[in-house]
């Protein structure tokens, strides 16, 4: 390179000397030769730079080819020793570790050759991994004899700033501390680090500790009252702070023996006694307490016999395990029960005694943080095994229900301010298949749900939440009604510590701890679930664990019950979903006799297939191939009466059963299940929550930093999860929203309704015995009601017997006939009897034409009585079984007899208020044959024309007369009276006590037949209301019947205006008090009070108490005083105070004399005298005063002391009109028809109060 650089430097000065002497203007050709100069240059000096980088590569690529070969030669020359040994000789080898081991030495162990049989993974594995040198020494410490000082002691160093337990063990196994030798941590000031460790590791820990430039505190005192920080004793003496101190180093060495293990903690409290650190009573607890720790296996090829740890659940039992036990497993829906411990059974138990049987029962916990109803199914799946669960924290708010078929009990949260949601709240569901009974029973507090099941088992759940203060807690706890047998379970933010194998507490840990050895309770995570977590989160990218959700109890159920918890379950909540199972003994209640449950008796169909034109074709031809014979009978009977009654049982039965059979054959028969709520759960959502809890589970089983990985996966699915919940939950809204839209507009209120009210919270009768006693004890009920045992000695005679009239003649009336039902001859003679066949009873026959247009008018959709026919059922065959029903009809009045069918009733009790454990509290209300509904809806013209007219006072149950009507007469006639006496008018109100159960029904039979009645239409009344047998339908279960001697059914066509004839005489009784200034109107009602039944030529003999209700003689118009209004059994009597008085000793009067009687404490006087005022007189009822108010509520509207006050009736109406409004907003009924058509009927009553309109009758 040199010659040439050389040589090219001076042929460049040449060249440009030459150039300058030749030409001197060749600048341009000087400048371009200088720059291809420097550019050569460059390139040069790069090309020697390679060159030198190069020739070190070289270099060090033969230097690393050496050192490779010589690895390779001591590798071969170190396998070139070892034989090719069998896995024994492995154990040889590892089997010389302990001395080894004992003498501090290094073990050097050959590895195997390659490609051998010894370097195979098996034979490695079979190995094991090397035990380190602390441990190894620590395991032959334990065969060695004791020599050195014995004991414990604290090393007391300091601390620049807060650590945790984890933290400062952590930095001490940094500086070569033994951190297996330091028994524990603890912090006994506030920069102090205290390690507790044994006396023989002391000056080894010393040693370690001086050498880190770390300063021992040995003149530290952990009972110095210096040390105490808490601002709270910062004023108080040195005796309070010492005592404090005192306090805080005994729960501080209490939680250090909770902490160690037992044969540790055993030497250690020697040690804490010898110093008077704690007392022997606590250590005594404390040592007590972890003896009674189950033995948790160390592998899991090593089951132990008393804990079974299932991979699906963590499940423990203190007992031996047994064959015949069960557990179920929590992760597959509907899954069989996996057999495990015998405590857990939930097969069919053997009583052991005649006395009592062992009944198995699974409580379910979860804790919802938030519970959306419609997910619910996704909890529900998991718990099929279970009696009941109880879930916290769901956040309802009234009136919610969830979309489930279980048994509901709420209590709801409170509201959150700007949220459409609450907080807190605890809920039950109680499956189906529950074993025993269970009703609510009130806890007074709002934090706590209480349930019993059966007569004597009480179960409370809790939920506290941690903002709760320590005091409140205490007081919650002990406000709990505590029984002999009774189950506590809930969330109750509590960490009970070593106490449950939790490694956390708080300060409720002492409340709780009290309050369960005050009284008695057993923690039953202690016992059966030790360390168990029952939260379960990640944070921070590590698993967070706690124990907040506990069974306790007082009841023995140590030796026979499990719990299990379900760790691998996500459900979208921290909370795992818990549940305890035991045997309780319940006793056997002596077997009664009753019907079989409804379940058993009721037949269905699949009626909706009628709107097929084919299928309703079918069962139209089919009946009448059926029935064909049966009217061809009718028809021969009506003609031809036979001299006997014929078999009219028989007759129905024959037409029941020719409708069952076209049923059967058209559309088929089904049988009963519960209500399906899931709508819109679909298989994709199943899908969705599959795969979240088994990304759940990967995280659960994942270590390191996977964990990060699989929860960020479930996080995910589970976000998916709740989106495809919601959408699908649109969707099917949405989806039913528009089917209303495009159906019917009165269906779609009727059907909008629906939804109201089913989100109302139901009420039932519930017995401690089970539906069988429950029914049986409302029969009792009711058949004390209905007995007659307020009937009075003298009563109007029974009806005659009409069996030496019958057959009446009904007349020749053709079918086409188009008036029907008339009525033949008039009133006929006195008493309405016929006198055989041809004699003429007044009743004409019934056409087929009349029957079917008045089967149109009858309700759909209704439960069916005894016989199991619906309106549904009849309509498709209307015109068939009409010309059917119509000679069956005339048959009934002909031989004043009906079907047993027909004077069958089950009652269903609906509750009204008060105590829903009261029978006394349900209504009665009749569930009759569909068919005697027909035939009395056929009856009533007949029976209005041949009743007496009713009293003008009387407004219920008649036409154009509504309560509306009724309260606005009351505000006229109370203005009327401060027109006339310039002061307002005393008003009672007053309420008959069972008003239709304890009618005297000869009362009503000798009134018909006063006004000269039809005996025919009498006596087939009185057939159908006499003769009747009632049982009580509840919970799917039918009581015995009995037969009542009082009242008429709630639920029949004919019973509302039978009311009416039977208190028709109340009113003109009542106007004997009236005076000159009372009211007076024009009308046919009695002037003056009924006289006795023998007054009266055309009563006499009937035995009536107050005589005929209406003079036949006159049938003019006369003035009429109106000082009482009747509105069914509610009655409003208006008068000064002296007036009211004599009113009130009549209606006393009339009450004894019926056999009715009034409620005292029901009814309430208006404007009630001053006792001070010249006016006053004392207002009772049998002895008892009456209550006086200052407002009223009379069929809806309030009264006060001027009438109808138009401001409290908007402020009474005003809420529910608000909130129905709110919740049809909820239920996504925008239009403005249909918030118009359901809130009418609150509105009306609101605008009409502001028009006093005094009704045209009047």
């Amino acid at each position: 390179m040199g010659p040439l650089r050389k040589n090219l430097g001076s042929r460049i000065p040449n060249a440009a000397a030459s150039t300058n002497s030749a030409n001197s203007n060749a600048d341009v050709t000087l400048q371009s030769l200088a720059a291809a100069y420097q550019d050569l240059t460059a390139r040069l000096s790069a090309l020697e730079q390679l060159q030198l980088e190069n020739a070190r590569l070289l270099e060090l690529t033969q230097s690393q080819a050496n050192e490779i070969d010589s690895l390779r030669a001591q590798l071969a020359a170190q396998t070139a020793g070892v034989p090719k040994s069998t896995p024994s000789s492995s154990t040889a080898v590892s089997s010389s570790a302990s001395p080894a081991a004992a003498n501090g030495a290094k073990e050097t162990v050959s590895s195997p050759t390659l490609g051998t049989a010894a370097s195979s993974w098996a034979t490695v594995a079979s190995r094991g991994s090397k035990s380190k040198l602390r441990r190894r020494a620590a395991a032959a410490r334990g065969f060695q004899p004791v020599t050195g000082e014995q004991g414990f002691d604290y090393v007391y160093i300091p601390r620049s700033r807060k650590m945790s337990y984890t933290e400062a063990r952590r930095r001490l196994g940094r500086l070569g501390v033994d951190t297996w030798r330091v028994l524990d941590v603890s912090f006994p000031a506030h920069s102090v680090v205290g390690l507790l460790v044994h006396l023989q590791y002391k000056p080894a820990l010393v040693a370690l500790l001086e050498k880190a430039k770390i300063k021992v505190l040995d003149q530290f005192d952990p009972l110095d009252p210096n040390h105490l920080a808490d601002p709270a004793f910062a004023s108080a003496s040195l005796e309070v702070r010492q005592e404090k101190m005192a306090h805080i180093s005994n729960e501080r060495c209490l939680r250090t023996l909770e902490r160690l293990r037992y044969p540790v903690a055993v030497a250690v409290s020697r040690f804490f006694l010898a110093n008077a650190m704690v007392s022997d009573e606590a250590v005594s607890e404390v040592l007590a307490s972890k003896q009674d720790r189950p033995a948790f296996p160390r592998h899991r090829d090593q089951p132990d016999d008393e804990m079974i740890l299932d991979h699906n659940t963590c499940h423990y039992n203190e007992s031996s395990v047994s064959a015949s036990g069960m557990v179920p497993d929590l992760l597959t829906p509907s899954s069989p029960l996996v057999s495990y411990g015998s405590h857990g059974s939930h097969g069919p138990s053997t009583p052991s005694n005649n006395t009592s049987s062992l009944v198995p029962l699974t409580i379910g916990l979860w804790n919802a943080n938030g519970l959306q109803a419609s997910t619910v199914d996704d909890l529900l799946r998991h718990c099929q095994s279970f009696s009941l669960v109880f879930i916290t924290e769901t956040w309802l708010l009234p009136p919610a229900r969830l979309p489930t078929s279980w048994q509901q009990f709420h209590l709801y949260g409170s509201p959150v301010a700007g949220q459409y949601r609450g907080s807190m709240g605890v809920s039950a569901l109680v499956s189906p298949r529950c074993s025993l009974p269970v009703v609510e029973f009130p806890v007074n507090c709002k934090y706590a749900l209480g349930l019993q099941l059966g007569r004597s088992l009480r179960l409370i759940c809790l939920y506290l939440p941690p903002s709760l203060p320590t005091a409140e807690v205490q007081s919650v706890l002990d406000s709990l009604p505590l029984t002999d047998d009774t189950i506590i379970c809930g969330d109750l933010n509590v960490r009970l510590g070593r106490l449950v194998g939790d490694s956390r507490t708080n300060m409720r840990s002492s409340v709780l701890r009290r309050w369960c050895d005050d009284h008695g309770l057993n923690i039953l995570n202690k016992t059966l679930a030790y360390g168990v977590p029952t939260y379960l989160t990640c944070r921070g990218h590590a698993e967070v664990s706690s124990i907040v959700d506990y069974y306790i109890t007082n009841m023995p159920l140590v030796h026979s019950a499990s719990i299990s918890v379900a760790l691998d379950l996500s459900l979208g909540s921290d909370h795992k979903l818990m549940s305890l199972s035991f045997e309780y003994s319940v006793p056997v209640v002596p077997s009664t006799q009753s019907s079989p449950s409804l379940g058993q008796v009721r037949r269905l169909w699949n009626l909706s297939r009628l709107k097929e034109p084919e299928v309703q074709k079918l069962y139209v031809s089919t009946f009448c191939s059926l029935s064909a014979a049966l009217l061809d009978q009718l028809q021969q009977l009506c003609s031809s009466p036979p001299s006997t009654r014929p078999p009219i049982d028989h007759l129905n039965d024959e037409l029941n059963a020719a409708i069952y059979s076209a049923l059967d054959k058209s559309v088929g028969s089904r049988v009963s299940r519960p209500k399906q709520w899931k709508r819109f759960w679909t298989s994709q959502l199943q899908a969705l929550a599959d795969r979240r809890d088994w990304l759940y589970r990967k995280w659960r089983w994942s270590l390191g930093i996977d964990k990060a990985y699989w929860w960020g996966l479930h996080q995910e699915a589970h976000v998916r999860f709740r989106t495809a919940v919601k959408r699908a939950k649109r969707e099917s809204w949405r989806a039913f929203c528009d089917s209303l839209a495009r159906g019917d507009f009165s269906a779609a209120v009727r059907r909008v309704k629906q939804v109201h009210n089913r989100r109302r919270p139901q009420v039932s009768y519930a017995h401690p015995d089970g539906p069988v006693a429950g029914a049986n004890a409302m029969r009792d009920h009711l058949a004390s009601v209905y007995s007659g045992s307020g009937l009075p000695s003298s009563r109007p005679p029974p009806l005659p017997s009409p069996d030496d009239h019958v057959p009446f003649d009904l007349g020749s009336i053709s079918e086409d006939s188009p008036s029907g039902s008339d009525l033949g001859s008039g009133l006929g003679s006195g008493s309405g009897l016929g006198s055989g066949p041809g004699s003429g009873s007044g009743l004409s026959s019934f056409s087929a034409d009349s029957v079917a247009d008045t089967m149109r008018r009858l309700p759909l959709r209704k439960a069916p009585g005894s016989d199991h026919l619906r309106t549904e059922m009849l309509i498709p065959i209307r015109k068939q079984v009409a010309a059917i029903l119509a000679r069956l009809f005339d048959i009934c009045c002909q031989w004043s007899y009906t079907p047993s069918p027909w004077r069958h009733a089950q009652v269903v009790p609906i509750y009204k208020k008060g105590d829903p454990h009261q029978p006394s509290n349900f209504r009665p209300i009749s569930l009759t044959s569909i068919i005697r509904k027909l035939f009395e809806m056929c009856l009533f013209p007949l029976l209005e024309d041949v009743s007496p007219p009713l009293d003008i006072a009387q407004g219920g149950f008649r036409p154009q007369r509504s309560a509306l009507d009724q309260a606005l007469c009351l505000h006229d006639l109370m203005q009327e009276y401060y027109r006339r006496k310039r002061h307002f008018p005393v008003v009672a109100f007053l309420d008959i006590k069972a008003a239709y159960d304890t009618v005297d029904r000869r009362v009503i039979w000798q009134s018909l037949l006063a006004v000269n009645a039809p005996f025919a239409l009498v006596s087939v009344l009185a057939h159908l209301f006499d003769d009747v047998s009632i049982a009580v339908l509840l919970s799917n279960q039918v009581s015995t019947p009995f037969t009542p001697s009082t009242g008429v059914l709630q639920g029949s066509v004919l019973s509302p205006h039978l009311y009416s004839i039977y208190i028709n005489t109340l009113p003109a009784l009542l106007r004997s008090a009236a005076t000159r200034t009372t009211t007076m109107v024009s009308s046919l009602s009695p002037s003056g009070p009924p006289g006795p039944s023998g007054s009266g030529s055309s009563g006499s003999g009937l035995g009536l108490p107050f005589g005929p209700s209406l003079d036949v003689s006159s049938l003019s118009p006369s003035p009429t005083a109106v000082n009482s209004l009747l509105y069914a059994d509610d009655v409003a009597i208006i008068g000064s105070a002296s007036e009211v008085k004599q009113m009130l000793d009549l209606a006393q009067i009339h009450s004894q004399v019926l056999g009715y009687r009034w409620s005292p404490t029901k009814c309430a006087i208006l404007n009630a005298p001053d006792p001070t005022s010249s006016r006053y007189a004392r207002l009772t009822l049998y002895d008892e005063d009456i209550p006086s108010v200052d407002e009223f509520v009379y069929l809806g509207v309030p009264f006060i002391r001027n009438g109808i006050s138009p401001s409290r009736l908007v402020a009474h109406r005003k809420p529910g009109a608000q909130l129905k409004m709110a919740q049809l907003l909820c239920y996504w009924c925008q239009s403005v028809w249909f918030l118009v058509a359901v809130l009418f009927s609150p509105l009306c009553y609101v605008c009409t109060s502001q028009v006093g309109v005094w009704p045209s009758h009047l």
